[in-house]
C-alpha cells in the first residue's frame, strides 16, 4: 500500500499541531470520549457495569456472528468530527494516525487472530473517495500488532447504497450478499478493522460470511463506536 513520506502531527479534530503524536489537542481532547465500559456482547458503551451477559439496551435481543467487538472511542464530539473529516475530507494522514493508535490498543484476546482484514469498497466508491479508510487503518493495525494483513480476502460483489441514510432493516437488506471470499477461511481467526461501528451491520455481514465458510474466530475492532447515549 502506497504511503505518504511525511505524516504531520496535527489534532484530528481542529488540525492544531500537537506534540508527541497525540491524536487531539488539549481543547479537543476534552471532547474525545473514551469508551471505558463495554457491553460484553456487542462492545458498545453501557451506563453501569452490570456484568449482564445478555447484552446492553442496543443488542439484548440480537445475535451476532462475530466473537467480540471493541472500540477505544465513542463516536461523538471531537472523535465524530475527526472521523467525518478524515472520511469525507478526505484526509489520509488522519486515517494513518487513527490506525497507528488502534494498532497499539488491540485487546489482548484479539491478538490471536491470524489475519487482519477490512471491509472492501467498490471500484467506483474507491475512485470517488481516493482511498479506503478502513484499509489504511487495517494496514497500520497489522504493522503495530505484528500481524498479517490480508488485502484481497474479501471482495465487494454487490452495489450498495450509503449506509448512513438507512434504517437498521434497510442496512441489513442493503448489505445482504454484498461480500464474497476469494479463498478458503476454514479454521482461521480474523481481526476485522473499520473506522466506525454504528449498527454493526457491516461487521456482522462479514462475520457471518466468514463463519459460514468455517472461520474459527472473528473479532471486530473499530476506532469509534456509535452509542445510543451520545447522539
Amino acid at each position: 500500500m502506497k504511503r505518504p513520506a511525511l505524516i504531520s502531527a496535527a489534532c484530528l479534530s481542529c488540525a492544531t499541531i500537537v506534540p508527541g503524536g497525540a491524536l487531539f489537542c488539549p481543547d479537543c481532547g476534552r471532547y474525545a470520549l473514551e469508551l471505558v465500559r463495554r457491553c460484553p456482547q456487542c462492545g458498545g458503551f453501557i451506563e453501569q457495569p452490570n456484568g449482564d451477559e445478555l447484552g446492553c439496551r442496543f443488542c439484548r435481543d440480537k445475535k451476532f456472528a462475530f466473537d467480540a467487538a471493541a472500540s477505544p472511542f465513542i463516536y461523538a464530539g471531537a472523535v465524530a468530527k475527526a472521523v467525518t473529516t478524515m472520511k469525507y475530507g478526505p484526509i489520509y494522514r488522519s486515517a494513518v494516525a487513527m490506525g497507528r493508535f488502534l494498532g497499539t490498543h488491540i485487546p489482548d484476546p484479539m491478538r490471536i487472530a491470524d489475519r487482519v482484514i477490512f471491509p472492501p469498497m467498490s471500484r467506483m466508491a474507491l475512485f470517488l473517495r481516493g482511498f479506503n479508510q478502513a484499509a489504511v487503518l487495517a494496514d497500520e493495525v497489522a504493522r503495530r500488532g505484528v500481524m498479517l494483513l490480508d488485502t484481497h480476502l474479501l471482495k465487494k460483489v454487490k452495489r450498495t447504497k450509503q449506509q448512513a441514510e438507512l434504517s437498521l432493516d434497510e442496512r441489513k437488506r442493503n448489505l445482504s450478499g454484498a461480500f464474497a471470499l476469494t479463498r478458503p477461511v476454514a479454521g482461521k481467526r480474523f481481526l476485522l478493522i473499520d473506522d466506525v461501528a454504528t449498527t454493526l451491520t457491516t461487521a456482522n455481514e462479514i462475520a457471518t460470511l466468514l463463519k459460514n465458510n468455517g472461520a474459527d474466530k472473528v473479532f471486530v475492532l473499530t476506532f469509534a463506536r456509535k452509542s445510543l447515549h451520545f447522539d
